[in-house]
């Protein structure tokens, strides 16, 4: 473990969902992903004021080829090489705070999770160097979307650049969790002096029940959503007045609605559903199509305690 002095800026005041931990930590795991998750992480950690962490999972052993057996090799110094080039990395991305390498031993899901416990937000790559390596990478990553306790940025590693002041979409299904939710997504719209999109998509299950239903009772439903959400929204209203707010309710599945905000946004936010039927939590449909093709980094927030 090491440590750099800090010049960065003091954390502002407390956030509105109530996360003052400052620490942001970022997942690396020495592919050319490591790149865009480090430079979403740094600037991340500059708009907090926050502590970055940065993490490293070494297996507990490695397979070995016929031809070359891996012999008496340590892997904890492979990976302090790892953990040496992305703060190589983050340093040439001009970041000036404190930044901590953490190296564990074990497997990664349950390793950072445990490094979750103490984090403000948890940023991780969600692969796409290959179908083998995307899908690991992939499953590393809902994993700890699922279990992770602090929300968990999924970062692309082909992701494309926002436009100027793209706004932070927050995707809003029901009033259950409505609070997290809003409250994570008002403060990252805050944060990064931009705007927030709630997005609402409605539709139901049976095809034939949604085609009749967006024919005749398409006013009932949206009316019916944009006062749910409105009500969710009003404590984030008072708390910053002067953030910009818009609702979109649209008739489409959530998960197609989502992914076609992304293109033009800074951040889409989801929750982790919360479901007392399943140990450990889960994550959805929705979550992991959304995590699996969206355009920009995706915040996946844990449930509020019910």
């Amino acid at each position: 473990m090491s440590t750099t002095p800090s010049t960065s800026a003091a954390p502002s005041s407390r956030p509105l969902n109530g996360n003052d931990r400052v620490t942001v930590t970022v997942a690396v795991d020495g592919t050319a992903s490591d790149r865009p998750v480090l430079r979403v992480a740094v600037a991340e950690a500059q708009l907090r004021g926050a502590e970055l962490q940065v993490a490293h999972v070494a297996p507990p052993y490695a397979a070995a080829e016929p031809t070359h057996p891996l012999g008496g090799l340590d892997l904890s110094d492979v990976g302090r090489e790892i953990l040496d080039a992305a703060r190589t990395e983050v340093e040439a991305l001009g970041h000036a705070g404190v930044v901590r390498s953490t190296l564990v031993t074990g497997h990664r899901v349950p390793e950072l999770v445990e490094l979750s416990e103490g984090s403000g937000l948890l940023v991780v790559g969600r692969g796409g160097h290959g179908r083998v390596v995307g899908l690991l990478a992939g499953s590393v990553a809902v994993g700890l979307a699922t279990h992770a306790r602090c929300p968990v940025r999924v970062v692309a590693a082909d992701r494309s650049s926002a436009t100027a002041r793209a706004p932070v979409v927050a995707g809003m299904s029901r009033e259950l969790d409505a609070e997290v939710l809003l409250a994570h997504s008002g403060d990252a719209a805050v944060r990064a002096g931009t705007s927030l999109v709630v997005l609402h998509a409605w539709h139901l299950p049976s095809p034939y029940a949604d085609r009749v239903e967006g024919r005749t009772h398409s006013g009932w439903w949206a009316d019916r959503a944009r006062t749910m959400v409105e009500t969710a929204l009003e404590p984030v209203r008072q708390a910053c007045p002067h953030l910009e707010v818009e609702v979109q309710v649209v008739h489409d599945d959530p998960a197609v609605a989502l992914l076609h905000a992304s293109r033009d946004a800074t951040l889409v936010v989801l929750t982790r559903p919360h479901d007392r039927r399943i140990v450990g939590g889960h994550l959805g449909r929705v979550a992991r199509q959304v995590m699996a093709g969206s355009r920009c980094p995706v915040d996946v927030v844990p449930p509020g305690e019910h």
